[in-house]
């Protein structure tokens, strides 16, 4: 659903505001029918999540083997495909246009947006769409923020009118609000299931005395570095004491102003050529701190490293390098 109001103050000057609302239902996901429906234990240390391949065969180094989670032992991945997916959005476009001069022009564009789903795949193979970070049940459909969420966009573009051959135009390309995820590094599942990459990572409180010393250490050490983006110490104060929400990551305001330069020759009065010189980037031409982007894609918080049959539960290492500028 569009609404849409335009107003035409004048010849050379427009305003108008765009309402859109999209709603997707029976979207297509893949569920994986061979895995036992549910977990054979739950990590206490991890609010509870659970696994789905018995603990004792789970070696020392916390390779899962994702073959003791079947139901039937004599098939490989069922994947079956229903129509469960559904995604809602919401945006406001704020837009303004102004005529300047012969040829002149100056517009602005503003974006506010709100995206969720419960699975953001949208391409190529089934197996791609068991790849959403999940807390534990990889058949989980929960709604979250969208792969594809951004909650502002800004664009200003402009050019002067053309003096002597030369027009000079600018552009300006903002965006924030993006989104990422804390997962699980290492390369192993942690839940037990096939895929060794969708693990959303347990964020270990730096002030609970039963998180082992190292973790409790590092943690704090993520959230004292100055190095570290403040989007990432936000999450993780959003999330101490649980399983980092899927897509809970929110990246800041980002923007980047590129500039060209045109000059238009006429020849035999009827052809014209024109040369054009770019800078893209201007802002870091002028200060390198300028125009750098700190955004982040899904970042591994923790790196499991072995398993704890004592405990029945997984040995972290936190890493430091996480969220670094």
């Amino acid at each position: 659903m569009n609404f849409s109001y335009n107003r035409f103050f004048n010849t050379r000057f427009r305003a108008g505001i765009n309402l859109l609302w999209a709603k997707t239902v029976n979207n297509y996901a893949y569920y994986d029918r061979n895995i036992v429906d549910q977990p054979y234990f739950t990590l206490s240390n991890e609010a509870n999540r659970g696994v789905y391949v018995p603990a004792n065969t789970i070696p020392a180094n916390g390779a899962t083997d994702w073959t003791k989670s079947k139901k039937a032992s004599d098939l490989g991945r069922v994947l079956e495909l229903q129509s469960t997916g559904q995604l809602d959005q919401i945006a406001v476009v704020a837009d303004a246009s102004m005529k300047i001069g012969q040829d002149g022009y100056l517009s602005l564009s503003y974006t506010w947006n709100d995206t969720k789903d419960n699975s953001s795949f949208d391409c190529c193979v089934a197996n791609t769409s068991t790849f959403r970070p999940v807390v534990d049940d990889p058949r989980d459909q929960s709604v979250a923020y969208s792969d594809l969420q951004f909650s502002d966009k800004l664009v200003l573009s402009g050019a002067t009118p053309t003096w002597k051959g030369f027009q000079l135009g600018a552009v300006l390309n903002g965006v924030g609000g993006t989104r990422y995820s804390f997962l699980v590094g290492g390369n192993k599942s942690i839940n037990g299931d096939f895929v060794l990459t969708n693990d959303l990572a347990y964020v270990f409180d730096p002030k609970d005395p039963n998180v082992p010393t190292a973790i409790r250490t590092a943690m704090q050490g993520l959230l004292d570095n100055p190095d570290v983006t403040e989007s990432i110490k936000t999450y993780i104060r959003d999330n101490i004491g649980k399983v980092a929400a899927r897509n809970g990551g929110v990246n800041p305001f980002y923007y980047t102003v590129d500039l060209r330069l045109t000059k238009d020759f006429l020849i035999m009065k009827k052809h014209n050529i024109a040369f054009s010189a770019d800078i893209f980037n201007f802002m870091n031409m002028l200060d390198k701190t300028s125009g750098v982007s700190y955004n982040h894609g899904n970042t591994n918080l923790v790196s499991m490293t072995g398993f704890d049959q004592k405990t029945l539960n997984y040995n972290y290492s936190v890493e430091s390098a996480a969220g670094r500028k």
